[in-house]
């Protein structure tokens, strides 16, 4: 009987988002802006031929610059 354990936690999504996209480019920086910019350049939308434009996720916010 463990009600905190049932309980939902409230998750501060644009934290764990901006977490998880600093994770990234910490290890490869270089590819996670290329993968930004390609998905920025094409609008977020697979390629046409794919023909599933509806369950396209929206395209992850720009990580920012990795401080030196």
């Amino acid at each position: 009987m463990d009600s905190q354990r049932t309980k939902f936690r409230p998750v501060n999504t644009a934290n764990v988002c901006k977490n998880i996209m600093l994770d990234r480019m910490r290890r490869s920086s270089r590819l996670a802006r290329a993968l930004v910019d390609t998905i920025y350049t094409n609008g977020g939308q697979r390629s046409p031929d794919s023909g599933e434009r509806r369950g396209a996720p929206p395209p992850p916010p720009p990580p920012p610059p990795p401080r030196k």
